[in-house]
């Protein structure tokens, strides 16, 4: 098995906590929630469809509650923090997730970069 930094800490920035699991849903790691990061999102108005539906361009601000890099910790964050933060290399999103029979997420097989 080939492994990342064996000293890497591993924190999550989202709202929930993060099952990493096999395919079969066997737990791997379970990664608590510990604080919350989000970035500021601006929605600027672009106009209006034919039928009247209102289009706006999102642009991100500055994150929110997202401490500096450290050596050898990642940070479990949205998909949105990660795209808004393009040049940060320590954060990390869920990927692969594995659903139940009703279709709810009980995990994911992984962390992507």
């Amino acid at each position: 098995m080939k492994t990342i930094n064996p000293n890497i800490t591993i924190l999550n920035y989202t709202p929930h906590d993060i099952d990493i699991v096999l395919q079969n849903g066997e737990l791997v790691a379970r990664y608590k929630s510990c604080a919350v990061a989000r970035v500021n999102q601006i929605s600027k108005f672009k106009g209006f469809s034919k039928n009247g539906t209102p289009f706006f361009k999102s642009e991100f601000g500055e994150a929110i509650n997202l401490p500096k890099q450290h050596k050898d910790v990642v940070f479990i964050v949205s998909p949105i923090v990660k795209a808004a933060l393009p040049e940060r290399d320590d954060l990390v999103v869920p990927t692969g997730f594995i659903r139940n029979d009703k279709g709810v997420i009980i995990g994911a097989t992984g962390l992507t970069f």
